[in-house]
């Protein structure tokens, strides 16, 4: 078997019911661990300019859309899109 599991099998003086809570309560804590850890990833890949997907450079677009009237006045708001030549990912 698997050293964790044999570990916390003899932890737990052998009680199966005590070590599957043991072993979902650890997967629970690795999930959100590596969620963790990927939203860190894609914050470092944006503020870096690379795709989280495949690690290449990033294309960025900027498009001007209309947001109406602010105080009878135009008002627009720059919208910038980047998208992964390499993978496709888009942001």
């Amino acid at each position: 078997m698997n050293k964790i599991i044999d570990s916390l099998l003899e932890y737990n003086e052998g009680d199966w019911e005590e070590t599957a809570e043991d072993i979902k309560m650890l997967y629970q804590i690795a999930k959100l661990k590596a969620d963790d850890i990927m939203f860190e990833w894609i914050c470092i890949c944006g503020d870096n300019g690379k795709c989280p997907e495949c690690g290449s450079d990033m294309e960025y677009r900027t498009e001007r859309e209309d947001r109406g009237e602010y105080w009878g006045i135009p008002s627009y708001e720059d919208v910038v899109y980047t998208k992964c030549p390499n993978c496709g990912y888009e942001d």
